[in-house]
């Protein structure tokens, strides 16, 4: 296992990367098995593996007003959740 994480780690080729992120899955299915005894999975992998292309155009950096502002609605919305959901009796 310590030998795959470490080809998965230096993989260059992203073809060869998803192959042996695959092992690794049926690496870590086959162990729990062997461990619980069991075939239910912590976490359930029940959608395909798909790869979906992108191009970055452009990275922003975040501005300092903009995180404030975030910041500000974030609160907003959280107090309104609250009286919703904790209504004073």
């Amino acid at each position: 296992m310590n030998a795959l994480c470490a080809r998965i780690q230096e993989e260059k080729d992203h073809a060869i990367f998803v192959a042996l992120l695959r092992d690794l899955s049926d690496l870590l299915e086959r162990k729990e098995l062997r461990l619980r005894g069991a075939s239910v999975r912590e976490w359930p992998w029940n959608r395909p593996w798909k790869t979906v292309p992108g191009i970055v155009k452009k990275i922003l950096k975040p501005s300092p007003r903009s995180s404030k502002l975030w910041k500000k609605a974030g609160r907003t919305h959280y107090r309104e959740f609250c009286r919703l959901a904790f209504p004073k009796t």
